[in-house]
């Protein structure tokens, strides 16, 4: 979703987007493991 809304934009905001986005899943991931582990 955020992917898609980022190829909207030129093409050096859309990479700003899709490393934010790959960190901000980065960190998803990461909360959801801690959550899976308790």
């Amino acid at each position: 979703m955020f992917i898609e809304i980022s190829f909207v934009y030129p093409i050096g905001k859309s990479a700003k987007f899709r490393v934010s986005n790959f960190l901000l899943a980065q960190l998803l991931q990461g909360e959801i493991q801690k959550d899976g582990a308790r």
